[in-house]
């Protein structure tokens, strides 16, 4: 099990995923957290999060995700589709054609 931190705009969550289960599992991590603020009718969206595993050895460097991406991985489709609308048309740049990570 890993623990990874999942960052939004304004809510931080704490993740422990299985990484023999899951070969990107910070990816899978940030996708859960997503779907737990969903859930709890809490998520403001903004178009990318931040996350990083938990490591009391060393500091690790935060992770910038595609919250498209994230979304849309999570089966929250229209939420995406809603986010990257907003974005594109505020800043001419399409998440869909962004990586998942930065």
């Amino acid at each position: 099990m890993k623990k990874v931190i999942v960052k939004g705009h304004d809510w931080i969550e704490t993740i422990n995923v299985d990484n023999n289960i899951f070969e990107d599992y910070i990816i899978e991590a940030c996708t859960q957290a997503l779907e737990k603020k969903i859930n709890e009718g809490m998520l403001k969206v903004t178009p990318v999060i931040q996350a990083w595993e938990v490591n009391k050895n060393k500091k690790i460097k935060p992770t910038v995700y595609n919250t498209y991406k994230l979304l849309t991985n999570a089966g929250f489709y229209s939420k995406a589709e809603l986010l990257r609308s907003f974005f594109l048309h505020e800043t001419k740049i399409d998440l869909a054609k962004e990586p998942i990570r930065a």
